[in-house]
């Protein structure tokens, strides 16, 4: 009878474990990798955007180029005519030279919109890189929480299978009498068989009549107090 109890109290010990292990396994920090997924789809939304807003800038900078190329060209072109010797009329070399000044201002103005233009797309241009840098760290450290959830998951699943075999191989040799009073005593309480020690229940911790571990020797003796079956050593 001691053998088989003791073999109880083996089972009760590891179905314990597996419920440790499974509810392991549920505390898994998935919700660490959703979050960290949303931050990664946002950051790409925002980088697609500054990628998108840096190409239009950089369109905008290469046609004020063009067109300062167009303007200096025009103003070397009168100056060229006006210091060439090409025109002698006083009223037409005068039309000329303002129109040279006006180009100069022209051109002045140009080439302060097309630095600022430039300057804005450094600006744009480096938080471009900061995000992509920011981005990969982010997908880095995804990739390793998913790692690290999908191993201690399959660690636990691994325990788990490992404590429901040998709780088979448990069950298979204690008499399925015994066994029966086993499961229904678990329905209600956590621990089904409790050890005895100096006359103590380790299960509710109060104090036994002498007199049950006589008959603990040919019988299943249960606490007066817990209903818990009683294993003495």
């Amino acid at each position: 009878m001691k053998d088989q109890l003791r073999m109880l109290v083996e089972l009760q010990g590891m179905e314990q474990q597996k419920r440790v292990a499974a509810a392991r396994k549920a505390k898994i920090d998935v919700e660490e990798v959703r979050l960290l997924w949303q931050e990664i789809r946002l950051l790409m939304q925002g980088l697609a955007a500054d990628r998108e807003q840096l190409a239009g800038l950089e369109r905008a900078c290469a046609a004020r180029e063009r067109d300062l190329a167009a303007l200096t060209g025009q103003c070397q072109d009168l100056e060229k005519k006006l210091y060439g010797g090409e025109i002698t009329n006083i009223k037409e070399i005068e039309q000329v030279r303002a129109r040279c000044e006006s180009l100069r201002r022209e051109i002045g103005q140009r080439e302060n919109d097309a630095v600022a233009g430039l300057e804005e797309c450094e600006r744009l241009a480096a938080r471009v890189a900061g995000a992509e840098a920011g981005l990969q760290n982010k997908k880095r450290l995804h990739a390793e929480k998913q790692q690290h959830a999908a191993q201690v998951a399959a660690r636990s699943d691994a325990e788990i299978a490992a404590l429901e075999e040998g709780c088979r191989d448990l069950a298979a040799r204690i008499a399925p009498p015994l066994l029966g009073q086993f499961r229904d005593l678990a329905r209600r309480l956590p621990q089904p068989v409790a050890k005895v020690t100096g006359g103590i229940c380790g299960g509710c911790r109060r104090s036994l009549p002498t007199s049950q571990a006589g008959k603990a020797q040919t019988k299943i003796v249960h606490c007066d107090n817990c209903g818990r079956m009683l294993l003495f050593e």
